[in-house]
């Protein structure tokens, strides 16, 4: 980070789940990566894309909160983390449920699907 620019990483996986998080109504996946880590992200995009078993591959930047910042001090959470910046999936056909289980059914139907 001296020269200004946030390292970032290329890692390959395969998409581990599928699901909702939070109250039924945020669209999540599970990313577990070939050396054996998993992550949960947000679903971007067409969230219908993120189907169970299909290969993956994710760019990542790792960052830093200060020491003194509120995620750190508050609520101990680890001041290396890592932010999604690209996600590219398997082609496939097929496809996750498009509604969430929760409350809010429906919620993201106004969101444009891009192919």
């Amino acid at each position: 980070m001296a020269n200004g620019r946030v390292p970032n990483k290329v890692v390959e996986g395969v998409v581990a789940d599928v699901r909702c998080g939070s109250m039924g109504d945020w669209p999540e996946w599970h990313f577990l990566s070939d050396y054996g880590r998993e992550t949960t992200w947000t679903r971007e995009g067409d969230h219908t894309r993120y189907v169970t078993g299909l290969r993956a591959r994710v760019c990542v930047a790792t960052v830093r909160w200060e020491a003194d910042s509120q995620m750190v001090r508050k609520l101990g959470r680890d001041p290396e983390h890592d932010i999604l910046l690209k996600v590219e999936m398997e082609a496939s056909d097929r496809r996750s449920e498009r509604l969430g289980p929760g409350p809010f059914r429906g919620a993201y139907d106004d969101v444009p699907s891009h192919t």
